[in-house]
Protein backbone atom coordinates (compact mmCIF):
# COMPACT_ATOMS: atom_id res chain seq x y z
CA UNK A 1 0.00 0.00 0.00
CA UNK A 2 1.40 3.38 -0.98
CA UNK A 3 1.42 6.15 1.57
CA UNK A 4 -0.78 9.15 0.73
CA UNK A 5 2.29 11.32 0.08
CA UNK A 6 3.90 8.84 -2.34
CA UNK A 7 0.57 8.16 -4.03
CA UNK A 8 -0.07 11.88 -4.59
CA UNK A 9 3.46 12.27 -6.02
CA UNK A 10 2.85 9.34 -8.37
CA UNK A 11 -0.45 10.84 -9.53
CA UNK A 12 1.25 14.20 -10.05
CA UNK A 13 4.02 12.58 -12.14
CA UNK A 14 1.48 10.67 -14.20
CA UNK A 15 -0.48 13.85 -14.89
CA UNK A 16 2.56 16.03 -15.65
CA UNK A 17 4.24 13.53 -17.98
CA UNK A 18 1.14 12.61 -19.94
CA UNK A 19 1.31 8.97 -18.85
CA UNK A 20 -2.42 9.08 -18.03
CA UNK A 21 -3.20 9.85 -21.67
CA UNK A 22 -1.19 6.77 -22.64
CA UNK A 23 -3.28 4.45 -20.51
CA UNK A 24 -1.10 4.38 -17.37
CA UNK A 25 -3.04 4.36 -14.11
CA UNK A 26 -1.90 4.27 -10.49
CA UNK A 27 -1.75 0.62 -9.47
CA UNK A 28 -0.71 -0.60 -12.94
CA UNK A 29 2.20 -2.99 -12.82
CA UNK A 30 4.46 -1.06 -15.14
CA UNK A 31 7.89 0.17 -14.16
CA UNK A 32 9.22 3.52 -15.20
CA UNK A 33 12.22 5.42 -14.00
CA UNK A 34 12.50 9.16 -13.65
CA UNK A 35 15.90 10.47 -14.68
CA UNK A 36 17.45 13.87 -14.60
CA UNK A 37 20.53 14.91 -16.52
CA UNK A 38 22.49 17.90 -15.28
CA UNK A 39 25.45 19.27 -17.20
CA UNK A 40 27.49 21.78 -15.22
CA UNK A 41 30.48 23.55 -16.66
CA UNK A 42 32.71 25.09 -14.00
CA UNK A 43 36.15 26.59 -14.44
CA UNK A 44 38.78 26.36 -11.74
CA UNK A 45 42.09 28.21 -11.93
CA UNK A 46 44.89 26.29 -10.26
CA UNK A 47 46.56 28.27 -7.49
CA UNK A 48 49.89 26.45 -7.30
CA UNK A 49 52.53 25.75 -9.93
CA UNK A 50 54.13 22.53 -8.71
CA UNK A 51 51.72 20.97 -6.21
CA UNK A 52 49.82 17.75 -6.93
CA UNK A 53 46.20 18.24 -7.97
CA UNK A 54 43.51 15.71 -7.04
CA UNK A 55 39.77 15.51 -7.43
CA UNK A 56 37.62 14.05 -4.67
CA UNK A 57 33.91 13.31 -5.11
CA UNK A 58 31.45 12.85 -2.25
CA UNK A 59 28.00 11.42 -2.88
CA UNK A 60 25.77 13.33 -0.47
CA UNK A 61 22.52 13.18 1.43
CA UNK A 62 22.67 9.49 2.31
CA UNK A 63 22.28 8.43 -1.32
CA UNK A 64 23.99 5.60 -3.16
CA UNK A 65 26.03 6.41 -6.22
CA UNK A 66 28.99 5.80 -8.43
CA UNK A 67 31.24 8.18 -10.32
CA UNK A 68 34.15 8.27 -12.71
CA UNK A 69 36.78 10.97 -13.21
CA UNK A 70 38.25 11.68 -16.63
CA UNK A 71 41.12 13.84 -17.82
CA UNK A 72 40.28 14.64 -21.40
CA UNK A 73 38.95 11.32 -22.74
CA UNK A 74 41.16 9.20 -20.48
CA UNK A 75 39.52 7.46 -17.52
CA UNK A 76 41.58 8.27 -14.41
CA UNK A 77 39.63 6.76 -11.47
CA UNK A 78 36.31 5.17 -10.57
CA UNK A 79 34.74 5.71 -7.14
CA UNK A 80 37.90 7.06 -5.50
CA UNK A 81 40.02 10.22 -5.39
CA UNK A 82 41.89 10.89 -8.64
CA UNK A 83 45.41 12.28 -8.72
CA UNK A 84 45.66 14.38 -11.87
CA UNK A 85 49.28 15.57 -11.70
CA UNK A 86 50.60 19.14 -11.48
CA UNK A 87 49.58 22.39 -13.18
CA UNK A 88 52.23 22.07 -15.90
CA UNK A 89 50.86 18.67 -16.93
CA UNK A 90 47.27 19.88 -16.88
CA UNK A 91 47.61 22.93 -19.14
CA UNK A 92 44.87 22.91 -21.77
CA UNK A 93 43.18 19.78 -20.40
CA UNK A 94 39.68 19.38 -18.99
CA UNK A 95 38.75 17.14 -16.09
CA UNK A 96 35.24 15.68 -16.01
CA UNK A 97 33.23 13.94 -13.32
CA UNK A 98 30.40 11.69 -14.45
CA UNK A 99 28.11 10.49 -11.68
CA UNK A 100 25.00 8.39 -11.33
CA UNK A 101 23.11 8.75 -8.05
CA UNK A 102 20.23 6.53 -6.95
CA UNK A 103 17.56 8.31 -4.95
CA UNK A 104 17.26 5.82 -2.10
CA UNK A 105 15.71 8.00 0.59
CA UNK A 106 11.93 8.15 0.75
CA UNK A 107 12.01 11.25 2.95
CA UNK A 108 13.32 13.52 0.19
CA UNK A 109 13.67 13.70 -3.55
CA UNK A 110 17.16 15.20 -3.28
CA UNK A 111 20.45 13.86 -4.57
CA UNK A 112 23.81 15.58 -4.71
CA UNK A 113 27.51 15.25 -5.20
CA UNK A 114 30.31 17.45 -3.91
CA UNK A 115 33.42 17.83 -6.05
CA UNK A 116 36.54 18.95 -4.17
CA UNK A 117 39.64 20.07 -6.01
CA UNK A 118 42.66 19.60 -3.77
CA UNK A 119 46.05 21.19 -4.40
CA UNK A 120 49.08 20.13 -2.40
Amino acid sequence: MLSKNIASKAISIIQKTGLAENGFRVGDKRNFMATTYVDLDANYKLLTEDQAVSVEVIVGNGQIGSYSIYLGKALIEVDKTANLGTKSGLNGKNASVIASIRDSLTETNWTSIIVNIIEG
